[in-house]
This record gives C-alpha cells, structure tokens and sequence, in this order.
C-alpha cells in the first residue's frame, strides 16, 4: 500500500479517487506499518479510507470503480481479488513476480518494488482509461472435469502406446 501511495503523489490529483479497502498487513521489521499508510493516505487528498470489510460487500465496490492495484513485494500466487476484479470489468496493475500476473494477459505489471513503474502505469491506464470487458473464468467443477478429461487422455495415450 505503501508503494501505491507514493506513486499516486506524481499523479495528478484531478485524475484519481482511491479507496483503500482491507486490512492493513503488519511487516516484521517495520512497526506501525498501518500508521504510517494511513499517515500517509492523509496527505492525499483523493484517498478514502475503508478499511476491512466482509466478503460479501466487495462486489458492491468492484463494481464502483475501474481499475485494481496489487502492487505486492512479495510473489503473489493466485490471489481471488484480481479474479473477482476482471470479471467486474475492472482493469487490474500488479507486480510482475508470482502468479497473479498468468491469470489474464490483460493484466499490466510491474517490477516489484518499483515506484516509478507503478506510476507509470497508473498514469497510462487513467489516462487511457476504459472500461474493459468483464473476464468470464472456470468454475471449479469446470476446472475439475477439464483436468481429469485431460488426465484421462494422457493415460489411454500410455495405455495405446505400451499396447
């Protein structure tokens, strides 16, 4: 969040609104970490502040805005908020180690870490903006048959080969 903070400060202010919705992480090494973000939202005029809230009301506020930033340090895997972003349509900015960035090629990333990137490519995307196109995804049952159809294949492959 952090990261997101400071580079929202190089862009201008008349072009952004963000909300900052869920917890706060802690970060070993780094006291008051929530703090200082909230210190640091307060000195941005666009940012509201939500903070933590159910499951359930998170479709209410995909729904209110148009584009997504995980700008995460660390390797995210597959993280159900980028998904539940592009199928609202959303436009979605993360880092680009880990798998969140496999999960749709219209997804734009950026260096972990990497300030002047992410403000780069918020810059671009506001500028830019446009309302994408909502991202349909397998259910699990479908995900589930495909792989065992998949799996099913392969072994009658064997089974046909060795015969």
């Amino acid at each position: 969040l952090h990261l997101l903070l400071e580079a929202l400060r190089n862009v201008p202010s008349d072009q952004w609104q963000l909300t900052v919705i869920g917890h706060t992480p802690t970060f070993d090494g780094w006291p008051n970490y929530d703090q200082h973000c909230k210190k640091q939202a307060s000195e941005l005029a666009n940012v509201t502040w939500i903070g933590p809230v159910s499951h359930d009301e998170i479709a209410n506020f995909l729904h209110q805005h148009d584009i997504l930033v995980l700008p995460s340090l660390w390797p995210e895997n597959s993280p159900i908020i980028i998904r539940e972003a592009l199928a609202s349509g959303m436009n979605v900015i993360c880092s680009q180690k880990g798998g969140a960035k496999e999960i749709s090629p219209s997804i734009v990333t950026v260096q972990n870490g990497n300030v002047e990137q992410l403000q780069q490519a918020l810059a671009q995307m506001i500028v830019g903006r446009t309302v994408a196109k909502p991202q349909q995804f397998e259910t699990m049952r479908q995900h589930v048959e495909k792989s065992i159809a998949l799996y099913r294949c392969k072994i009658e492959e064997k089974q046909s080969f060795n015969a």
